[in-house]
């Protein structure tokens, strides 16, 4: 904002900013009569708090925000059905293989922790290519931040270690399943 003289600088619409020690919503009302009270032919239009005209000034960004949020939750539940459906499919394929390792003495945690390894291979191999792409273009939403850093080290450390365990909660039943596996049943399938 930018104060200049009335008599200076004629502008048809007036902003009158004033600082209140309490609650400025309980002014408003008072603010209004006042100014019609100093001069009857002055037309109140708008009566404000600040907090409100920034509301109203960031609600497109705040909008999109939102929807970017929306967006990326449904991205995240979609990767997380993927992941999924890929630990499955890999888990089933790999049956028989499950079923030789049971044999020769793997163990249900030997064979979950193989599961959940390569797993988390894909995730940390998906992981790290777009921890360095968001690094570099973060600096093309930096105009778009508020309250926040675009280099936020907490948002860098926070996100990642999220999404590494929602890759490991989508990966725990294929992992179950695998050490479930009744190695007669994976080897008379040969």
């Amino acid at each position: 904002m930018a104060f200049r003289s009335f008599d200076q600088a004629y502008h048809g619409r007036v902003a009158i900013v004033l600082e209140a020690q309490s609650n400025p919503a309980d002014l408003l009302g008072r603010m209004g009569a006042i100014v019609r009270r100093l001069d009857p032919n002055v037309v109140v239009t708008d009566v404000n708090t600040v907090a409100d005209d920034q509301a109203r000034t960031t609600l497109p960004v705040r909008a999109a925000a939102g929807s970017f949020a929306l967006l990326g939750a449904v991205a995240l539940a979609i990767a997380m059905l993927g992941l999924y459906a890929v630990a499955a499919h890999t888990v089933r394929a790999r049956t028989h293989e499950i079923g030789v390792r049971i044999v020769l003495g793997a163990g249900a945690g030997a064979v979950k922790s193989m599961v959940l390894r390569q797993s988390l291979a894909l995730i940390v191999g998906g992981l790290v290519p777009g921890l360095v792409l968001a690094f570099i273009a973060v600096g093309l939403l930096e105009s778009t931040l508020f309250g926040i850093g675009s280099h936020d080290p907490l948002t860098f450390v926070a996100v990642p270690l999220g999404l590494i365990i929602v890759g490991i909660a989508a990966t725990v039943v294929p992992a179950q399943r695998a050490a479930r596996v009744d190695p007669a049943v994976a080897l008379r399938e040969l």
